[in-house]
């Protein structure tokens, strides 16, 4: 981590997009060898972690890798071989499509924090499904599920009951993603009527997830729960918010999506209120702004069952999934 953050001025010379899939391309090559995959394995093993049996899915860690990263399937074996616990994969809409013009995403370095106004750029379901066949994954694979743009509430369950139908084999669990801020009418999937209609013609045998967004009220958020805890097996809190609060870089007045630091306390809140609603019901994977073993600590005290990172993977370096275990196991 400390070699990192000495290279990580030059790594940030480039646009985000262009680290990314730089990135992605060195995670895709560990992902398709097996050689390369057992090599780094070894090479980030922490000895003292324990598997965790979540929704019936066995869990070699509780530590995973957000939604976002592994878009299309392409590399998640790469980050599990760093350590991640688990992988969720997506968000994948029924059809490809492009996403948002760019540029569409901003680092804000001051705050440790990212606004990503990326729209859910993917190649869709079907060249998604042939990805995740081709590899078989070494850690649980979440698919994060999500409807094309512009689309009526109808069509959107009609995506998303195709989409889950397509993909289900290829993962261990489900997310339904029913919030993402960059993609049109998709927050009205939280719903608490429209998450039963979904969920009526949603016939997965796996371990369902919700996500929703860290802006909804809690009255809100409690009643979607509530009227769907018998079909669902878990929430992830959460995904990013629109808010802009205490910010300090000058990127802060970007459209799009915060992700990072700043999100912690807020999503950290959620977890406690839906614990303490739900305290043996349903699993919950804590995702926002999670940076350090002291960051992991609180989000488990509070009640989540799992952690997801993502942005601090950018601003920590590939050793955050080790470290952490190391500290925390």
């Amino acid at each position: 981590m400390i070699l990192y953050r000495f290279f990580r001025p030059l790594v940030f010379l480039f646009t985000p997009e262009f680290d990314h899939h730089l990135v992605g391309f060195f995670l895709s090559l560990i992902h398709r060898s097996r050689l390369l995959t057992k090599l780094t394995c070894k090479l980030f093993k922490v000895s003292s972690a324990q598997n965790v049996e979540i929704a019936r899915i066995n869990f070699p860690n509780r530590i995973g890798m957000a939604a976002g990263f592994d878009k299309n399937g392409t590399f998640y074996n790469g980050i599990a071989a760093l350590g991640a616990g688990f992988v969720e994969v997506g968000s994948v809409t029924l059809t490809a499509q492009p996403g948002n013009a760019k540029p569409r995403v901003k680092r804000l370095v001051e705050d440790e924090a990212i606004i990503n106004h990326m729209g859910l750029n993917n190649v869709g379901v079907e060249k998604a499904q042939k990805n995740l066949s081709k590899v078989q994954s070494i850690v649980p694979i979440g698919i994060n599920i999500a409807p094309n743009h512009g689309l009526t509430t109808k069509e959107m369950i009609q995506q998303m009951t195709k989409s889950a139908e397509a993909l289900e084999s290829e993962g261990d669990f489900l997310v339904l993603n029913l919030s993402c801020p960059n993609q049109d009418g998709v927050k009205s999937l939280q719903d608490a009527g429209i998450i039963s209609q979904l969920l009526d013609e949603i016939e997965a045998k796996k371990p369902i997830f919700l996500k929703f967004s860290s802006d909804l009220p809690d009255e809100k958020l409690l009643e979607s729960i509530a009227k769907n805890i018998e079909r669902i097996s878990g929430v992830v809190m959460s995904n990013t918010t629109t808010t802009r609060e205490n910010l300090k870089s000058k990127n802060q007045k970007f459209v799009g999506g915060l992700s990072g630091k700043p999100l912690f306390n807020k999503t950290l809140k959620q977890v406690k209120l839906v614990r303490q609603k739900f305290p043996e019901d349903l699993a919950v994977i804590h995702s926002g702004g999670i940076f350090t073993v002291r960051d992991v600590k609180e989000s488990l005290a509070a009640g989540a069952d799992l952690v997801e990172i993502y942005t601090s993977l950018i601003y920590q370096g590939p050793t955050i999934f080790k470290e952490i275990q190391k500290k925390t196991a």
